[in-house]
């Protein structure tokens, strides 16, 4: 006997019982076969609902989507409602070497050609300490405090260099080699700093320089160490010659030209130059002269040392005072290099600086203008004698140069001209409305254009129209309507037709929905409302910013009987509620007419944007915030959380339903199952009762 109802499906059905083991063997009918179609008839409406908790969850992600875009309006209404974006003006400079001009937010200005006579920048005040041979070591003075007795009392030059009161420690090399290496006039000369002293180094040049060139006839030479006080050159190393001079080479080890501070001076190769050295004048073809001192204050010698980083004065642990600001120095753990460090990022106002080359210090103002610097010392009460170590006090030898108030000559549209001052380079009290900023010093007029700047406001405009334009195109996308064809083909034999339907495009996920309907229309409303506070401008379309006349939307092409239907965009008059581009012409023209009322339709609370920011408040349930504050109410469920939630709860309601289908289907299932079962294997007990009685002749 065949099964009933065809071959088995391939989705078994139930939850606590197995599929019937080789169904139909007794009475030839496939169980399972009808258990299963039984079922799924049971279960048929779930792909319903199903679908509906996709089409649910889809229009809670549309929604979402167009909150965040919403959001977005938002932050654009903000920056939108500044007033000062509709009184900003322009300054322009026609010399901008000498100075720049820009508008100063929120302030008027009057436009017009303004006449720059002079400028003269700002300077700072500083203090210059005293000269280096003032407060430290030179290579001149008497060795003392050397842990080697036999070097105490003797001139640093004549000691080893490494013992020497040097501003830069000597070293051989980085690698440890045991010898250095300096390059003079092409000749390699070789030289220990630990066991060398400047003298002998410098003989040895002398003397490597004069063999190589001994041939040459008439050649002059000369490399020696300045010991004259008073000398211009004190302190430092001169190299003379008839010939051409050059000093270092690529294969050079140690740092013997950087201690000399021959790698940063001026090589005077064929430019002739007056020197004083050791007591006499003598003009040279050719020179090379250390750019300052050899020894003098050394940056990151040890304070506790015995040198005591080469101050004449050791500095003690303690506090310095710098404008009142109070600084610690640790005698134990600060050098020179680190005590600036701190009183650079100390809030003093001051720039502290060793100038290598002089070996002077120098306190400089961060700010300009004519305001003073004023320090401390041991005679004001500071427990570290730093400053007065460093020749910073006037006691210690200081000179202060006072800075310099900026001033800019103007004369104005009214022929009236005078000058302005200010401790900064930025001059603001010169063109009302409009910052100067001097660049240079000069004496040739020049002039500075003052116009009203409309560029922020349109900036602003733009980014508005960006925002609302890209979520008024989402509501237009998500609410559009499926596009659905109809045909009518005549049948063969009669006169009557039948109509047939295609849908061509399935529309957008939220079309009919009555949340998003109502938002779009009353977006477009606001966008087209009418401010009543203002007499002039009352309207976005009357500044040059109006909505779109004409959209595209898709509807079906032409088909002829018998053929797939298509779809086509077809333009159609009206407005899609999108803005179209800003007329940037009428836009400037009314700001510049009348910029008091299109600040208003733009920042106040009840001009347009306004209103649409607290609409939009409701809507997003995010506040909108204007520069004079928040509009709209925070609700406690915005609209589009509220329609989000009834979806929600919908969907688990759906969700709810769909379970009770399948636990009703299993069950279904399984009670078939039970009842089948039952039926074969009582279907087999008479089976087998009829063969019995037939073998015993009883049938």
């Amino acid at each position: 006997m065949a099964g009933i109802g065809g071959s088995s499906s391939a989705t078994t059905y139930g939850t606590n019982q197995s599929p019937v083991s080789f169904p139909g063997i007794v009475s030839g009918i496939d169980y399972n076969a009808i258990i299963n179609k039984l079922t799924a008839l049971t279960i048929a409406p779930q792909k319903q609902y199903q679908t509906q908790v996709t089409n649910l969850t889809a229009k809670n992600a549309e929604f979402a989507k167009i909150g965040s875009l919403l959001s977005t309006v938002q932050s654009a209404i903000g920056a939108l409602s500044d007033p000062n974006l509709f009184n900003a003006y322009n300054g322009a400079s026609s010399d901008t070497t000498s100075l720049t001009a820009k508008g100063i937010p929120g302030v008027s200005a009057v436009p017009g050609s303004y006449i720059i006579n002079a400028t003269t920048l700002a300077t700072s005040t500083a203090i210059l300490g005293s000269t280096s041979a003032a407060i430290a070591h030179t290579l001149a003075d008497v060795i003392a405090g050397n842990s080697n007795p036999a070097y105490n009392g003797l001139p640093a030059k004549d000691v080893p260099l490494a013992q020497a009161y040097t501003s830069i420690t000597p070293v051989n090399s980085t690698n440890g080699s045991s010898q250095g290496q300096i390059t003079v006039d092409g000749i390699a000369v070789k030289y220990d700093v630990a066991s060398q002293s400047l003298d002998s180094i410098l003989s040895n040049i002398q003397s490597a320089v004069t063999a190589a060139y001994s041939t040459t006839p008439g050649f002059q030479f000369s490399i020696a160490y300045d010991t004259t006080k008073g000398d211009a050159n004190f302190d430092g190393v001169i190299v003379t010659s008839n010939q051409s001079i050059s000093i270092g080479s690529a294969n050079d080890s140690g740092n013997l030209q950087q201690v000399l501070k021959l790698d940063t001076a001026t090589v005077n190769n064929g430019v002739p130059q007056s020197i004083t050295a050791n007591g006499s004048t003598a003009v040279y073809a050719n020179s090379v002269v250390s750019n300052g001192g050899v020894g003098g204050v050394s940056l990151g010698g040890p304070l506790n040392g015995p040198y005591h980083a080469n101050f004449l004065t050791p500095i003690t642990s303690g506090t310095i005072t710098i404008n009142g600001v109070k600084i610690a120095i640790d005698a134990t753990g600060d050098n020179v290099s680190s005590i600036l460090k701190k009183i650079n990022g100390s809030s003093a106002g001051v720039v502290a600086q060793l100038d290598t080359a002089s070996g002077r210090f120098t306190l400089t103002s961060k700010a300009t203008g004519s305001q003073g610097i004023v320090v401390g010392g041991t005679a004001y009460g500071d427990t570290s004698n730093f400053l007065d170590a460093a020749g910073l006090t006037v006691q210690s030898g200081s000179v202060t140069s006072v800075g310099k108030q900026a001033s800019v000559s103007v004369t104005d549209p009214s022929g009236n001209t005078k000058t302005y001052v200010a401790n900064a380079n930025a001059v603001k009290t010169a063109i009302p409305g409009i910052e100067l900023d001097l660049v240079s010093n000069t004496t040739k007029p020049f002039t500075v254009s003052v116009t009203q700047d409309s560029t922020q406001a349109i900036s602003a405009v733009n980014q508005f129209v960006s925002a609302y334009n890209a979520a008024i195109n989402e509501l237009n996308q998500a609410t559009s309507a499926p596009v659905i064809t109809s045909s009518t083909a005549a049948q063969s034999q009669s006169t009557s037709t039948t109509g047939s339907s295609q849908t061509l495009s399935t529309g957008g996920v939220l079309f009919g929905d009555s949340t998003a309907d109502g938002l779009k229309n009353t977006l477009v409303n606001l966008a087209t409302g009418i401010f009543s506070g203002n007499q002039t401008y009352r309207t976005f379309s009357s500044i040059g910013l109006s909505l779109d006349s004409s959209f595209t939307q898709l509807t079906a092409a032409a088909s002829t009987p018998g053929t797939t239907g298509s779809v086509t965009q077809k333009t159609v008059q009206g407005t899609s509620g999108a803005f179209a581009l800003l007329n940037t012409t009428a836009f400037t023209s009314a700001l510049f007419a009348n910029p008091s009322e299109i600040t208003t339709l733009f920042t106040s609370s009840q001009g347009l944007i306004g209103k649409l920011g607290a609409y939009l408040t409701g809507v997003t349930g995010a506040p909108t915030i204007l520069n004079s504050g928040l509009v709209g109410t925070v609700p406690q469920t915005a609209l589009l959380q509220s329609s989000e939630n009834a979806n929600t709860a919908q969907i688990s309601s759906t969700q709810a339903f769909i379970k009770l289908l399948t636990d009703r289907a299993n069950a279904q299932a399984d009670q078939l199952r039970a009842e089948f079962t039952t039926s074969e294997t009582l279907t087999a007990q008479y089976q087998n009762d009829q063969a019995t009685l037939k073998s015993a002749g009883l049938n």
